[in-house]
């Protein structure tokens, strides 16, 4: 039957896309996970590779597909998947290559011995795939290398694929003993769905609470990708070590353990009427604004609903409770309320707007503590706006009555 695809549809850069992203976000996992002494690459040694130590590689190829079965899950991984035997023939170039010295059949069954080699895709693990189930029986001594051979034989006889043929002769290429090293190494990690939910899992293993887990993903990420963009723009190889991780990054997790209140980006939504709003009619009232003064009223506005937005969020995210947030109210109208009654005792009319001024001043200047943190001076300045919005505070002498 015609595919009824396009071109355009055809070399979709949608697919490719996600095949890198699977592989970053691999590499991220391995990043996370990184031991002292030990040290990830990307698109080094493999599309991904770990050196455990001076002797001793993983390397993983990376598989993923839009493909989907009648389910709607990923398709399954058969005995004559062509980017299974790519990789097996890749992996069997790298333990021949003559020019890395691995030109005589010792040094090639070291080297298979002193690596892994993990075949990572989003495929389901097939029951017919025979090659999977060979090399299964062989690292469980369930079969000899002899019988894994003639199983590799028979899938190479069974298929019309030139290029598949071609990527299985290779690896009966290898001497017996090489063959049989070489699969023992190969580790099928296979159904790798969500990886992003795998990276989750690993930042919130560095006792980062869950909720917090998301910034520090996103800032992570966006240090590693600029970290990766700079090296390959450099010509220089993308690897990481424990501790080139632990020097770059190791910020991102302290500051996320600490108990500072994590601060977002925002944007609030404005009202129609900046000067609608109680809080700005306070200010008028000592002359602190004028009704022209548009920009400075939308910048005041911001300040007071960042903090309300801010007060929620935490409350929601566990960070502070409703008990922490009337306590934090309190103590503003505390020093709100000592500041005022001192101030307007024996006050003249011609100076109740200059007063008025002058405490807002001081409470400007102030910071707030709020559970074991201290409110920024834009979020204590929100926290005033705040509360003189619900009339709970005021600059004029009888703002209460106004």
């Amino acid at each position: 039957m015609a595919s009824n695809k396009t071109h355009a549809d055809k070399t979709n850069a949608a697919d490719k896309s996600i095949g890198f992203d699977y592989q970053y976000y691999y590499f991220l996992l391995q990043v996370l996970n990184l031991k002292i002494g030990q040290s990830v690459g990307l698109e080094v040694k493999d599309d991904v590779h770990t050196e455990l130590d001076q002797y001793r590689n993983i390397f993983y190829q990376l598989k993923h597909t839009t493909q989907v079965a009648a389910d709607g899950l990923p398709v399954a991984l058969t005995k004559l998947d062509k980017d299974m035997w790519k990789t097996f023939y890749n992996w069997a170039m790298v333990i021949s290559d003559k020019a890395a010295g691995r030109e005589n059949t010792q040094k090639q069954i070291e080297f298979a011995r002193q690596s892994e080699f993990h075949l990572v895709a989003n495929k389901k693990q097939s029951d017919s795939n025979t090659i999977f189930e060979a090399i299964s029986k062989l690292q469980t001594h369930s079969i000899a290398i002899a019988d894994a051979r003639l199983i590799l034989e028979e899938a190479e006889q069974s298929t019309t694929d030139e290029s598949i043929k071609a990527y299985i002769k290779k690896v009966l290429s290898l001497e017996t003993s090489v063959l049989e090293n070489f699969l023992l190494s190969i580790r099928f990690e296979l159904d790798v769905i969500d990886i992003i939910e795998l990276v989750h899992q690993a930042v919130h293993e560095f006792h980062i609470d869950k909720e917090k887990v998301p910034d520090v993903l996103a800032s992570i990420d966006s240090n590693l990708r600029g970290h990766i963009f700079e090296k390959v723009k450099g010509g220089e190889a993308v690897v990481l070590s424990f501790d080139d991780f632990h020097a770059k990054f190791r910020k991102h997790f302290t500051d996320a353990r600490s108990t500072k209140l994590t601060v977002k980006p925002f944007l609030p939504s404005m009202p129609d009427d900046l000067f609608a709003q109680v809080f700005i009619k306070r200010l008028i009232e000592v002359k602190y604004l004028s009704t022209d003064d548009m920009e400075i009223a939308a910048d005041l506005t911001i300040k007071k609903l960042q903090l309300a937005m801010h007060l929620d969020h935490w409350d929601k995210t566990g960070e502070i409770t409703s008990k922490d947030i009337s306590a934090l109210h309190n103590e503003v109208r505390t020093l709100w309320h000592g500041k005022f009654r001192a101030d307007f005792i024996d006050c003249e009319a011609k100076d109740i707007e200059k007063i008025g001024r002058g405490i807002l001043r001081d409470m400007l200047g102030a910071t707030f503590p709020l559970c074991d943190d201290v409110l920024s001076i834009q979020h204590s300045n929100g926290e005033i706006y705040h509360l003189s919005d619900i009339k709970g505070i005021g600059w004029h002498r009888d703002w209460e009555t106004k």
